[in-house]
């Protein structure tokens, strides 16, 4: 396995982790992979911002406001 992965799997076992303590809200820790798997180079910020313009994310996103 190269490094980069092995950085990947140890960034989706901590996502895991938060998502099951629940004490940081899931939509903050997965803007917080998006910026970490950015600013550590794994994909370009090009890449990070691209899913905010799909219809489908932003759906989704409306199910986290609260009221």
């Amino acid at each position: 396995m190269t490094p980069d992965m092995l950085f990947v799997f140890g960034l989706l076992a901590v996502t895991i982790l938060l998502f099951i303590i629940d004490k940081i809200r899931m939509d903050i820790v997965a803007l917080m992979v998006v910026v970490v798997l950015a600013a550590s180079g794994i994909i370009s910020p090009s890449e990070a911002i691209s899913g905010f313009g799909n219809s489908v994310v932003i759906m989704i996103a409306g199910l986290f406001c609260r009221r």
